[in-house]
């Protein structure tokens, strides 16, 4: 009797693990098209060019469930509706376009293993104009949510760092090549948004005396360089708990080979100047190019 009521527990038990997983079978692309989400800024209605971090932003959900819109509702903002068919573009990874942005944590962490994501919407408004809007993705809702919003607005996700390609696709989806293959070239193109960050780089290459020449342009580049830097800040609590922070110069970038008009990414790079006596993230890009390049024609002479 005993062996009798111990099968029918473990019958039961199976019975209930199966409907546990059934159920979650059943609603998991209900979740994966309403899901929790904060909207940390774009184009509407806001100054461009306003960017605070540490700052509330707004938390809500943003429903995907509709076959004709997309829909977000938070808790400062408004109900913001999209319609898939006026979307031109969507991008995801630590940048977003220019706008006015507000958000909740400190920017050093977006030079670091900490750093957040988030995935901008790009649409036309009833007006025609282009507007954006960015969202922080709770993170097991990310891969579902540009899945599903790549089919239906039938664009895909441009991904705008390596770095967030790899968490979500191949090294071949996300054209990852390898440092070899600089091999042979020698035409550089630097893409930076300060004109001081590309002369730093550009006498990194020139001071090498690697063979290498920088171009004006694009425009028959066989290398890019591109580099974004930047001045952040790093909050943090002192000693016997008194409230402190730091600022410092960063940087990320990346370096990619032209094959067959298609950039392959060979080297990506991430950097802070931490203390007084570091070299600026500017500079070591150029090294760590530079090194990289010299490492290549030196296996090439053996």
């Amino acid at each position: 009797m005993a062996a009798q009521v111990s099968v029918r527990s473990v019958e039961w038990w199976g019975s209930v693990k199966m409907f546990v997983l059934v159920l979650c079978l059943a609603q998991g692309p209900l979740f994966a098209q309403r899901g929790s989400a904060r909207y940390v800024g774009g184009t509407l209605g806001a100054p461009s060019n306003v960017v605070q971090f540490g700052c509330k932003s707004s938390r809500g959900t943003l429903d995907i469930t509709s076959d004709s819109n997309l829909v977000f509702g938070g808790d400062v903002t408004g109900p913001l509706t999209i319609g898939y068919d006026s979307i031109s573009s969507l991008k995801y990874g630590p940048d977003s376009v220019k706008g006015a942005f507000c958000y909740p944590w400190d920017s050093a962490g977006q030079f670091s293993n900490k750093r957040h994501y988030v995935l901008t919407v790009l649409f036309q408004d009833s007006t025609g104009s282009e507007q954006a809007v960015a969202f922080e993705l709770e993170k097991a809702a990310v891969r579902p949510t540009l899945a599903r919003l790549e089919a239906r607005s039938r664009k895909r996700v441009e991904y705008t760092s390596a770095v967030a390609c790899l968490q979500y696709q191949t090294p071949d989806e996300c054209h990852l090549g390898q440092v070899s293959e600089l091999k042979g070239l020698t035409k550089v193109f630097i893409d930076t948004r300060s004109p001081s960050d590309h002369d730093v780089i550009a006498s990194e290459i020139t001071a090498s005396q690697l063979g290498l020449t920088v171009l004006g342009d694009q425009q028959g580049a066989e290398i890019t360089l591109r580099y974004t830097g930047a001045l952040v800040g790093d909050a943090q609590v002192g000693a016997f708990g008194a409230s402190g922070g730091k600022v410092m110069n960063a940087g990320r970038g990346e370096v990619s080979v032209i094959r067959d008009g298609r950039p392959r990414v060979v080297i990506m790079f991430e950097d802070r100047k931490t203390s007084h006596w570091e070299k600026e993230p500017a500079t070591n890009f150029g090294k760590t190019f530079v090194e990289a390049y010299r490492t290549t024609v030196a296996a090439e002479s053996r």
